[in-house]
């Protein structure tokens, strides 16, 4: 979080952030600096397989699931 993508490191993941930042380009998270991009991130992920698995949210229908 705070970050631009070229400074998140993806190694071992099996990704790069140039593919990641052209996945997210269409919902227009251009980087995670604001407020407004890092909730269009998780509305994004919230969607996601491996979100609740991950996150586990405590309030399973606060990010309109």
């Amino acid at each position: 979080m705070g970050r631009q993508w070229h400074e998140i490191d993806y190694s071992g993941e099996g990704m790069t952030w140039e593919k990641q930042k052209g996945f997210y380009a269409p919902y227009e998270i251009d980087h995670f600096k604001s407020l407004a991009c890092l909730e269009k991130f998780f509305k994004v992920e919230s969607k996601l397989p491996y979100f609740k698995k991950i996150y586990k949210p405590k309030y399973p229908n606060a990010l309109g699931n």
